[in-house]
């Protein structure tokens, strides 16, 4: 009986320990892999990348809109 206390224990401590792990990286901010973007030129830069003469650049950008 004791072993199976025992084995019971250190599930709830490791399910405590995940949660609390994961309630401390929920907290954090999210941190934009963007950064600071001027988001007015890259609508610039996409549009004329959709108008471009090359076949590859115009597939990329378009390939951008999924």
């Amino acid at each position: 009986m004791e072993k199976g206390l025992t084995t019971q224990r250190l599930v709830m401590v490791a399910v405590a320990t995940m949660m609390a792990f994961a309630s401390a990286v929920a907290s954090q901010p999210i941190v934009s892999k963007y950064g600071d973007v001027d988001w007015k030129k890259a609508e610039t830069n996409y549009i004329a990348a959709l108008n471009s003469d090359n076949l590859g650049i115009r597939q990329s950008a378009a390939s951008l809109c999924r």
